[in-house]
């Protein structure tokens, strides 16, 4: 049975795809949900490298930097290794 919409959205068009000859959809596998998406302000944030290690940037060089050394500044645009402590914790939130 197609049901058709019915208002000024939509009139006559069909409710559902699979009732107008679109394809069932297949049943769901119980891990298939819910998805793990990659947390995208950890994405931006944190690099992983080859070996595992995960890379940050390094705080304090955003802005007053007039009044900081140039010897201060350049150390602050390398990137620097987040502790092991919270190595773990990062790798999880960047997992896709």
């Amino acid at each position: 049975m197609i049901r058709a919409r019915s208002g000024p959205w939509g009139a006559g068009r069909a409710f559902f795809a699979d009732e107008v000859g679109g394809a069932a959809r297949p049943a769901r596998k119980e891990d298939d949900m819910p998805k793990k998406k990659t947390h995208k302000g950890a994405k931006k944030r944190f690099k992983v490298t080859a070996g595992g290690k995960v890379l940050r940037s390094r705080g304090f060089a955003g802005h007053l930097l007039s009044h900081k050394s140039a010897k201060r500044r350049r150390r602050l645009r390398k990137s620097a290794l987040v502790s092991p402590a919270e190595t773990l914790m990062v790798r999880r939130v960047l997992s896709s």
